[in-house]
């Protein structure tokens, strides 16, 4: 998937970009969605001449002129009073007029609603006609409660006022309702995560409104999402090396070019400051997975997030991750390195403390100490695991290869199962104005405590994992396996990345040694993961290499099993210490 991008030259400012007096952003259209928020206001921006003023008139009752007047940039803003959408309410107009010379700028058919931001990488940016049941899906996308706007593919070498009106490429810079035709071309997680949204929060009311901006590029790093300055700014707290003969890539491989330098920032997201947002959702990581520690990633994409709060001026800006899924790159597994697994903690390490996904750590004992890894977690934050739900190019490619990228595409196309996911993990954290609390299990099983017990009969170690969110613990062939695992015998050999193994244990040596799990208590929401008996030794007293000291579970790149509840919502990865308690 080739994510065409092109790189314009414009000049910063709103001053002299065009003969017009009045230029008001190209968010300011008909269709326009407006965040619908107790606390958050909504804006209407834009540039005009300088000490122009500027006027926006509200044909609904009871409403009073507001006024700005452009500064020395030409810029101004008008800030609208926070406001809750009632069930029903309906659409509005919106005039804008300027002092200067020149015909007012309207926008028909306002409404207010959940206004989200989809951006990422090709994951984020696939649209609905590569997902599963793409199809059905498209035919039933006739939904004008639903509003689509594209950011144009573009990049730029300094910020932006505004946003690019480019023939380019599929960019569409203004609101138009969801059509078969529009939505096919649209991102396909961006679309399904707000259509489980809205089920969650408005089952009752058919006519809830949604905007969606899709703003995603692929192949991009999560460094290519920041201004110049936030980037160098994270980059020496963030990288390790802290010096210039080490820093990550200096572009992305997209053919956008130099994405890692802020042109992303520059006209894709810059230009949508101070829109008013309900959310943020983000698919992305398998760039950073070529080269970023665990701690690296964490702190480079916490350190995005909180530029872009600090941007948009909301510091607990709901925002909701996809945990990346299982794919092998070719290049980038010689050697077995899990590179997948690598991102997939980074991102779980995003998480806030108080979470009782908290257990995506790889050693939550020590949380908030200086050795700990998680020194980064984002507030109203959630993440959705995806890596079970891996997919398979073909039958005869995963015969012949199937632990390369000839078998497994980096693009998961169970769009509508990451949708649900994601959705249920948003809706736990941010629930829409004026909607219902979601109710009903959101997670999949989380650790809350291991421990060390021996078998009476083989007199052997074994770890015993206790979960949350364990209605229904069982061990399952993954979603999108291939090479299935069954329910109750141990994992076949053959998953790709570091390990051969779903369950692995250490010894106080911190030798990582396969073992075998499935194996389950529903009484006490347990279960049991063994040490395969021919690579351990007996347990004499004394024996400290034999004493189990860590059980990890899925650190590896396309996992074809995994733990879930009857949700069929999957554990994410963990590696933890022997005995732990959350």
């Amino acid at each position: 998937w080739i994510m065409w991008f092109s790189t314009l030259v414009l000049v910063g400012g709103w001053v002299g970009m065009a003969a017009a007096t009045l230029r008001p952003s190209l968010l300011f259209s008909d269709n326009m969605v407006l965040v619908s928020s107790p606390t958050v206001s909504a804006t209407v921006f834009g540039g005009a001449d300088v000490g122009e003023v500027v006027t926006l008139t509200d044909t609904r009752p009871h409403t009073t002129l507001l006024t700005a007047t452009a500064d020395a940039s030409g810029r101004w803003i008008i800030t609208l009073a926070p406001h809750v959408r009632d069930k029903g309410e309906p659409s509005f107009t919106l005039k804008l007029s300027g002092s200067g010379i020149g015909p007012p700028a309207v926008a028909l058919n306002v409404a207010y609603g959940d206004v989200i931001l989809c951006s990422g990488q090709s994951n984020m940016a696939i649209a609905l006609s590569a997902a599963y049941n793409a199809t059905e899906i498209i035919a039933a996308a006739n939904r004008p409660e639903i509003r689509l706007f594209t950011v144009a593919k573009q990049g730029a070498p300094s910020p932006l006022p505004d946003l690019l009106n480019t023939t380019l490429d599929a960019g569409n810079p203004t609101w138009r309702p969801s059509t078969s035709s529009l939505a096919v071309q649209f991102s396909a997680v961006c679309y399904l995560t707000a259509l489980e949204l809205q089920r969650l929060h408005h089952a009752g009311d058919a006519d809830a409104v949604y905007g969606l901006i899709d703003s995603a590029v692929g192949s991009t790093d999560v460094q290519s999402w920041m201004s110049t300055e936030s980037r160098a700014t994270a980059l020496h707290t963030c990288w390790s090396p802290k010096n210039a003969t080490s820093l990550p890539p200096s572009h992305s491989h997209s053919p956008i070019g130099q994405t890692a330098s802020g042109e992303l920032w520059n006209a894709m997201i810059h230009p949508l400051v101070p829109f008013g947002l309900s959310a943020v959702l983000w698919d992305q990581g398998e760039n950073n997975a070529q080269y970023c520690s665990e701690g690296e990633y964490n702190c480079l994409f916490t350190s995005m997030i909180d530029h872009w709060r600090e941007s948009f001026g909301q510091p607990k800006l709901p925002v909701a991750w996809v945990q990346i899924g299982g794919y092998a790159i070719d290049e980038y597994d010689q050697g077995g390195a899990a590179l997948n697994s690598v991102i997939r903690f980074g991102q779980g390490d995003s998480l806030p403390n108080t979470t009782d996904q908290v257990f995506n750590n790889r050693s939550t004992s020590t949380a908030g100490s200086a050795t700990d890894p998680r020194r980064f977690p984002l507030v109203v934050s959630a993440m959705a695991p995806t890596f079970d739900l891996g997919s398979p190019q073909n039958a005869t490619a995963c015969s012949l290869h199937p632990a390369t990228a000839l078998c497994w595409w980096i693009h998961c196309r169970n769009k509508t199962e990451v949708g649900r996911r994601l959705a249920l993990q948003l809706a736990h954290v941010w629930t829409s104005p004026g909607g219902s609390v979601s109710t009903g299990e959101w997670s999949g099983p989380t650790v809350t405590s291991t421990t060390v017990k021996t078998d009476p009969t083989t007199h052997m170690p074994y770890a015993e994992v206790t979960f949350a969110h364990a209605g229904g613990l069982a061990l399952l062939p993954a979603q999108g396996c291939f090479h299935c695992c069954n329910q109750t015998a141990a994992p076949p050999k053959g998953q790709v990345g570091s390990g051969e193994w779903l369950f692995e244990v250490a010894n106080r040596r911190g030798e990582w040694l396969p073992a075998i799990g499935g194996q389950v208590d529903p009484a006490t929401s347990t279960m049991r993961v063994t040490p395969l008996t021919n690579v351990t030794c007996p347990m004499p007293k004394g024996s400290s290499s034999c004493w189990l000291a860590a059980v990890r579970y899925a650190v590896v790149d396309v996992p074809q099993c995994a733990i879930y509840n009857t949700a069929e919502l999957p554990a994410s990865q963990f590696e933890l210490p022997v005995p732990w308690s959350s």
